[in-house]
């Protein structure tokens, strides 16, 4: 325990009360947690003391990439829209900060009860989301719509998933850090209820996030080569089991589902790229589009009426199945517009949020798979600096 006077203890217990909150206010009231985070990243400038903000090298790091944003966000079409998602990510930084200095200068009795808030929060999900999975309503009498999915206490906002997956990491660090001791059989019961519950959520990005975490942990905890071998193995073999099985209680995040959605052709979106790219003849002449017409793909290959067009033509063919699209046809249709996008402007892009002007998609695989991970290791870092 470090010392500290009156004034910043004072500080220091309204930090914890709103981290301890966190976990609960995230269900059940959006603003409630934002509100939360903005008041912790204020609440760094009046406990930081002597802190220099760029010791941590990930901190750094993190600000370089805000700064490179912001100014994408400024040489973009819509500056304030852009601005309003870079500039303010600046808030997460000192939210981290703050988080830190908490685990500076709290007993780990705070620790204790924030982990212990978070699997409360993870035991009561998971009971009500296989009650609403096996009844089709939660216990207050929701019923989600559309009716297959799982929400629990989200109600109508589809992320249960989302919430299990994300926060998972932090769970897993507390228990670590903390050095508990919980019966082993409920880590197993634990571990495979999570599993069930995102799985039946529909939410796929999350189930896959969560697969990648079971496997990174498997790999950074277990000590023994047998052990890692047997876990990951087990759950590569769960995993195909699942979804391979899955289509009687969740066919749209099993691989029959996943299957049709990348190699069925999809004839209303293509003709709708055909008439895009007709009415458009710079798209014409970047995707050598030109039907009825002798076109050149390369010296040797000439062909008659059209050449390749996304949606129309398969990008790829595994024994006797042709592939479409990458994971989905929304999916596939996103990555070509960022990629057009990215041929236009190659070095600040054009800019923070902006994407969704042209395409429809809040999540970003890689941001939601790593920000638990680089929060873990800059508060783990930073605090082993300040021991």
């Amino acid at each position: 325990m470090h010392l500290i006077n009156s004034d910043k203890r004072n500080y220091i217990n309204l930090v914890s009360y709103l981290v301890l909150s966190l976990p609960l206010s995230l269900i059940f009231s959006r603003f409630t947690a934002d509100l939360s985070i903005v008041i912790l990243s204020i609440m760094f400038f009046f406990i930081r003391g002597e802190i220099k903000i760029f010791e941590n090298k990930f901190l750094s790091i993190a600000i370089i990439f805000i700064v490179c944003a912001s100014i994408s966000s400024v040489l973009s079409n819509h500056i304030i829209y852009s601005l309003k998602s870079s500039l303010l990510h600046l808030r997460f930084i000192f939210f981290i900060l703050t988080v830190s200095i908490l685990f500076l200068y709290c007993k780990k009795n705070f620790l204790k009860n924030l982990f212990y808030i978070f699997l409360s929060c993870y035991l009561v999900l998971l009971f009500d989301a296989t009650i609403q999975f096996i009844f089709k309503q939660n216990i207050f009498g929701y019923t989600v719509n559309p009716i297959n999915r799982v929400s629990s206490l989200f109600f109508d906002e589809l992320i249960l998933g989302s919430y299990l997956s994300r926060l998972f990491p932090l769970l897993i660090f507390l228990y670590v850090y903390l050095k508990l001791r919980l019966n082993k059989y409920f880590i197993i019961y634990f571990l495979f209820h999570l599993y069930f519950v995102v799985f039946v959520t529909g939410e796929r990005l999350s189930f896959m996030i969560l697969n990648i975490y079971y496997l990174l942990f498997i790999i950074f905890l277990f000590k023994t080569k047998l052990n890692k071998f047997f876990f990951i193995s087990s759950t590569i073999l769960i995993f195909l089991i699942i979804v391979t099985f899955s289509s009687s209680f969740n066919a749209r995040s099993s691989f029959k589902n996943f299957n049709s959605q990348i190699s069925i052709l999809n004839s209303t979106y293509c003709n709708l790229t055909k008439d895009k790219l007709i009415s458009d003849p710079e798209l014409s002449k970047r995707w050598n589009y030109y039907p009825g017409k002798i076109v050149t793909i390369a010296p040797e290959i000439r062909l008659e009426g059209e050449s390749f067009v996304p949606n129309c033509h398969p990008i790829l063919k595994i024994f006797d199945t042709k592939i479409y699209y990458i994971f989905s046809v929304m999916h596939f249709n996103h990555y070509l517009s960022a990629i057009e996008m990215f041929k236009d402007n190659k070095f600040f892009g054009v800019g923070p949020k902006i994407l969704e002007k042209f395409v429809k998609l809040k999540n970003i695989i890689l941001t939601n798979l790593v920000a638990p991970l680089i929060l873990i290791i800059i508060i783990s870092n930073f605090c082993r600096r300040r021991a």
